[in-house]
């Protein structure tokens, strides 16, 4: 599995990744202890090969970003997001 996360910054030269892909599911929306927005969501995307099966993102949105990301996304929505790639802590199971 692939994790994206979104920031309001503009990501680095480094580890920037595009993705094109459908929603499989509304976003989640949940804040922080802090008071920060996030919003978790999946993206599905189709390979070249139409018999494969996709590949599944998940993405990570923060802050104003996730609030639109709740009140304008719905399942099954085409959606490309530019983000960079975050990798999993050694020991976490694969959650970030």
């Amino acid at each position: 599995m692939t994790t994206l996360t979104l920031a309001d910054h503009a990501p680095t030269q480094f580890q920037v990744i595009q993705c094109i892909g459908n929603l499989t599911a509304a976003p989640e929306l949940r804040s922080t202890l802090a008071g920060k927005q996030v919003a978790t969501l999946r993206l599905a995307i189709d390979r070249r090969d139409r018999a494969a099966d996709p590949v599944y993102v998940d993405v990570t949105v923060w802050n104003g970003l996730a609030a639109v990301c709740g009140e304008h996304l719905a399942k099954g929505r085409r959606l490309a997001v530019t983000g960079r790639l975050g990798y999993p802590p050694v020991g976490s199971r694969g959650r970030l």
